[in-house]
């Protein structure tokens, strides 16, 4: 009997390291590559190669990320689980991604499930650091670096995720547009922020800021939406600010993201 079964187990590793070897040796890069470029407005690559056993590695990664705003990535790696085979069939893919530009130094690992006929990421987690001109914000243009350490699941249906958020930066300056509590140019110091998710509602345990145009700290939660700038605020602001000569103010702060309103405390 084991004779036997050491007799299927070498077919079978030889069936698959066949296999393995087919794709490594006739992976066809240059057409995977002309796909891609077909898109360029989207995304242009340089070069394609394969990591063994199903990994990819693309370098020269330009991608659009809005109308006049592109990242521009040295390399990036994906990583399908060697599971993929088994489980993509039943609708559940899960992918590692690895990105690196002269101020991104990023790993990912998302988890997609099919629903109807589009796979939705279920959950991430995102380690590492990310150049903020490469985050798309839609009122807010930014420099300087992020770390992020970010654990969510079930994000396909945000008002049921949960999970925790870690953000931590020395410096950042925001230019902020078409948002009806200000706009102008706003820089950061030392910002940390430690938050939790439960059933969609963001609640922040620490939001700290020192060094900047905007000193103090934030307390409250946010029940996010689909759409972002419709999520809704119940947040305490302690700061003070240097943009206008004042006192330090605490004051209150709800209402959707995109049209707040501020009450003093």
């Amino acid at each position: 009997m084991l004779k036997k079964f050491k007799k299927i187990l070498f077919y079978v590793s030889l069936f698959f390291l066949g296999v393995f070897a087919g794709i490594y040796f006739f992976f066809p890069s240059d057409l995977v590559k002309k796909l891609i470029n077909v898109n360029q407005d989207i995304v242009r690559i340089d070069k394609i190669d394969l990591i063994f056993p199903f990994g990819l590695y693309f370098s020269g990664v330009d991608l659009k990320i809005t109308d006049n705003k592109t990242a521009k990535f040295s390399y990036v790696q994906l990583y399908p689980s060697l599971l993929l085979p088994f489980t993509f069939p039943f609708g559940k893919a899960d992918l590692k991604i690895s990105a690196v530009s002269s101020g991104t130094d990023l790993k990912t690992w998302l988890s997609l499930i099919k629903k109807e006929q589009n796979f939705n990421i279920d959950s991430i987690n995102i380690k590492g650091k990310i150049e903020l001109y490469e985050i798309p914000l839609d009122k807010f243009r930014g420099k300087g670096e992020v770390f992020l350490n970010i654990d969510l699941d079930q994000i396909s249906e945000i008002e049921k995720s949960f999970g925790k958020i870690e953000i931590f930066s020395n410096k950042l300056t925001f230019e902020i547009s078409g948002w009806q509590l200000f706009e102008g140019e706003i820089t950061l110091g030392e910002t940390e922020f430690i938050g939790n998710i439960e059933s969609g509602v963001l609640r922040i345990i620490k939001f700290q800021s020192k060094g900047g145009d905007i000193e103090g700290t934030i307390t409250g939660k946010i029940n996010l939406k689909k759409e972002l700038m419709n999520s809704e605020l119940d947040l305490v602001l302690d700061v003070k600010t240097k943009i206008i000569n004042l006192p330090a103010q605490k004051f209150k702060l709800q209402g959707r993201i995109s049209q707040p309103s501020i009450s003093s405390l």
